[in-house]
C-alpha cells in the first residue's frame, strides 16, 4: 500500500456516517448507537454529516455491495458529495481483509474515519503505529468472526439433533413456539417447531392436487396461486420456477432436509403432502423437465401435432402482416439438419378450425376421465426406515437398539403384500363437445396430445384470388384419429363402440348433471334401447 500526502485533505469536511448490523433483532438499537457515536464523533471534529447510511448485512460483504452504502462507493455524482467515512469501529467497517477499502480510500482522495479507537487513513507518512494497529484490529474482526460463527453452527448442530426449527419455516409452514407460551416467533425465547401455515398451506394442498390430477402446468397452477393471493416467501408473485421449488422441497411431505437432501434435519407432524403424493410430484416434473422446452403462452394449438403433408416435416406458426392486424399462418419448418424445402404454409385459422370439427364430430359422446390410482407397494415406508437408519447417531448408546428395531420394522414392511396400479375409465357428466368448448388454446393443445392425434395439411391445390380469401387460405387436412373416444365412452359405460354412437348423450347428460341421475351401465344400455326415454329426458332437461 502506497503513502500518501495527507496534507491535501482539509481538516473539516464533508462526511458521511457508514453503519452495520448483521441481523435486526427485536429491541436492539445496534444501528441507532452507532449512528449516535458517529454523530458525535464528527460534531466534536468540525465534519458535516451529509447522509447516515445504515445496513442489515453479515461483515463478510465488502462495503462497496451494501444496499445502502455501496452506491455511495462507486457512484460518482454521490462521491463527489463528501471527502470522508466513519464508522463506530472496525468491525462495522468490514470482518473481512479490508486492504480493497483502504486503497479504495487513498485512490479516490477519501479519509476513513473509526470512533473507537480513533483512527484515520491514510495515515501521515511519518506514522508507523496508525497502520500495526489498524491490521490488528482487522485482523481481530475477521477472527471473531470465524470464531463466532463456528459456535453458532455447533448450536444449530444441537438443536437440529434436539428435532428443533433452525432458520426459516419451508413454503407452506410457519415457526411456532416448541413451548407453545404464545408470543410472536421474534420475541420468543424458547427453541422453534414447524406447523402448517393456514394462510398459505391450504393453497400449496390445492395446487398439487391440479397439478396432478386435474393436468395442470406449473404456469396455470401458479397463476390459480396468484389469483387466490396465497401468500409467498418473499412477497413477490408466483412463478412456475418458484412453484417447482416448492414442490420439490421434502419438506411438503413432513422432513426438512439439509441442502444435499441427504440428511433430515426436521421432522413435521401434520406434512401437507403424504409421501405418495409428492413421489407422484417428482415424477411428474421430472417428466416434464426431460422435454425440449416448456411451451410459452403464445404456442398455438397444433404446435408439435401437425405436419406438413408433403415432407413430413414439423409446422409451426408463424406471423405476417402487420403488428396490428397479423395474419396468422402454420408453415413447414423442417429440422436442423433437413431444413424444409417445399415451403409449404396454410392458414392457421383454417386448420384449427378443422381440427375443431372433427373434435366437435364426436361432441355428443360422453367425455371420459383417466383415472390412475397408484398402487400400495409400501416402498415410500420402506424409504422411510431406511432413511432413519442413515441418519442413526452412532455414539448414542442404544443406537444398536434403534437399528435393531427399524431393520425388523423395514422386513415386515417389505414382506406385507403389495398391491397393483389400477386404471379407470369414469364419466364426468359432460359430452366431449362441452369438454372441448371449455379448453383454451393450450387445454386444447395438451388434450390432443393426450390422445395422441397427429395431423398433416398441405396448401388447396385449387387455384383462389388473393385478396381477401388471403387470410383464409384454404388447407387439405389429414386427421389421423384412431377411434379412442368412442372406445373409451364404450370401456367407460360397459357397452359397445355401437351402442355409444347410438346414444343422444345430450339429454342423458344434462339431466344427470341436474338431478344427479346415476351413470350406472346397465341404466344406460336400458335407455340405449329405449328412445321414447331418451325423447322424456330431453324434454325434463330443458330448462
Amino acid at each position: 500500500m502506497c503513502r500518501v500526502n495527507t496534507e491535501r485533505y482539509p481538516r473539516w469536511m464533508d462526511v458521511i456516517v457508514a453503519a452495520r448490523q448483521s441481523k435486526l433483532r427485536s429491541g436492539e438499537t445496534g444501528i441507532d448507537s452507532q449512528d449516535e457515536d458517529s454523530k458525535s464523533y464528527a460534531e466534536r471534529n468540525g465534519h458535516n454529516v451529509v447522509a447516515v447510511l445504515g445496513d442489515h448485512i453479515t461483515g463478510r460483504v465488502p462495503p462497496f455491495k451494501r444496499k445502502n452504502l455501496g452506491p455511495w462507493l462507486t457512484q460518482p455524482p454521490l462521491m463527489a458529495q463528501y471527502q470522508g467515512v466513519i464508522f463506530s469501529k472496525i468491525d462495522r467497517s468490514t470482518r473481512g481483509r479490508d486492504w480493497g477499502f483502504r486503497e479504495w480510500a487513498e485512490q479516490h482522495g477519501k479519509r476513513l474515519f473509526c470512533v473507537f479507537p480513533e483512527l484515520s487513513w491514510p495515515p501521515p507518512p511519518s506514522d508507523t503505529i496508525t497502520p500495526l494497529m489498524w491490521d490488528m484490529l482487522v485482523n481481530q474482526a475477521a477472527a471473531e468472526w470465524i470464531n463466532t460463527s463456528e459456535r453458532y453452527k455447533r448450536m444449530q448442530r444441537a438443536l437440529r439433533n434436539a428435532g428443533y426449527l433452525v432458520g426459516k419455516a419451508p413454503p407452506g409452514y410457519r415457526v411456532i413456539c416448541a413451548e407453545h407460551c404464545g408470543k410472536p416467533a421474534g420475541e420468543c425465547p424458547h427453541h422453534k417447531l414447524a406447523e402448517q401455515d393456514p394462510m398459505s398451506a391450504p393453497y400449496l394442498l390445492r395446487a398439487a392436487e391440479y397439478y396432478l390430477d386435474e393436468g395442470w402446468s406449473l404456469r396455470q397452477a401458479s397463476a390459480w396461486l396468484d389469483d387466490m393471493q396465497a401468500p409467498t416467501e418473499q412477497g413477490q408473485p408466483w412463478q412456475p420456477t418458484s412453484l417447482a421449488n416448492a414442490f420439490r422441497n421434502p419438506a411438503l411431505y413432513g422432513r426438512r432436509m439439509d441442502d444435499r437432501r441427504t440428511k433430515t434435519e426436521l421432522k413435521i407432524d401434520n406434512p401437507i403432502l403424504t409421501r405418495e403424493q409428492w413421489d407422484r410430484l417428482q415424477t411428474k416434473i421430472n417428466q416434464k423437465a426431460r422435454r425440449k422446452g416448456v411451451a410459452p403462452k403464445t404456442t398455438s394449438m397444433l404446435t408439435s401435432i401437425l405436419q406438413c403433408s408433403n415432407c413430413d416435416g414439423p409446422m409451426y406458426h408463424m406471423r405476417n402482416g402487420k403488428a396490428a392486424d397479423p395474419i396468422w399462418y402454420y408453415r413447414c419448418h423442417g429440422t436442423k439438419r433437413e431444413p424444409s424445402k417445399c415451403s409449404n404454409m396454410v392458414s392457421r385459422d383454417d386448420v384449427d378450425r378443422q381440427v375443431s370439427d372433427a373434435v366437435m364430430a364426436y361432441g355428443r359422446l360422453p367425455h371420459v376421465k383417466h383415472v390412475f390410482i397408484r398402487r400400495t407397494d409400501h416402498a415410500n415406508r420402506i424409504a422411510d426406515i431406511e432413511q432413519e437408519i442413515r441418519e442413526l447417531n452412532l455414539d448414542d448408546p442404544e443406537s444398536e437398539v434403534k437399528f435393531a428395531e427399524l431393520r425388523a420394522e423395514r422386513n415386515r414392511v417389505r414382506d406385507l403384500p403389495a398391491e397393483k396400479d389400477t386404471h379407470k375409465l369414469i364419466l364426468d357428466r359432460r359430452t366431449v363437445g362441452e369438454h372441448w368448448q371449455s379448453l383454451d388454446v393450450a387445454g386444447r393443445r395438451a388434450w390432443l396430445m393426450e390422445l395422441s392425434w397427429r395431423v398433416w395439411a398441405r396448401k388447396d391445390p385449387e387455384p383462389v384470388n388473393y385478396g381477401e380469401l388471403r387470410r383464409t387460405a384454404p388447407a387439405l387436412v389429414v386427421i389421423e384419429d384412431d377411434g379412442s373416444l368412442a372406445r373409451s365412452a364404450a370401456i367407460a359405460t360397459g357397452l359397445t363402440v355401437e351402442q355409444v354412437v347410438a346414444i343422444d348423450w345430450i339429454p342423458i347428460l344434462a339431466m344427470a348433471r341436474q338431478r344427479g341421475l346415476p351413470m350406472d351401465p346397465d341404466e344406460l344400455v336400458r335407455l340405449a334401447s329405449n328412445p321414447d326415454e331418451i325423447k322424456r329426458l330431453a324434454h325434463l332437461a330443458r330448462p
